[in-house]
């Protein structure tokens, strides 16, 4: 795991590496949601950042949007209430990203 104690959410990708002499890893995340927000803002800059952040699954209240969204970005898919509970429960995953209207 990497070492947290000097790191600091707005470091570049090289200071995090000094900090923690160069012994960094990808974050994995789960991306709650797939709508538009999810889509054009979230995903793409997670795809940029591949060095840094490494998708391992997307939810969405709807099986179709989880899907075609995982499809895209080459990772698992989960959907509804119970499938949700058992994405929270994986182990390999560091980083939820919370991309849902309010109301959910």
């Amino acid at each position: 795991r990497l070492p947290t104690s000097n790191l600091r959410i707005d470091m570049t990708m090289a200071e995090a590496e000094e900090a923690t002499d160069g012994h960094t890893h990808q974050l994995s995340v789960a991306l709650l949601g797939a709508g538009i927000f999810a889509t054009n803002s979230h995903a793409p800059v997670l795809l940029r950042n591949k060095g840094v952040f490494a998708i391992k699954a997307i939810w969405s209240r709807r099986r179709e949007s989880a899907q075609t969204l995982a499809t895209k970005l080459d990772c698992d898919a989960f959907s509804g209430k119970d499938e949700l509970e058992t994405l929270i429960k994986r182990s390999d995953i560091d980083a939820f990203i919370v991309a849902l209207p309010l109301d959910v």
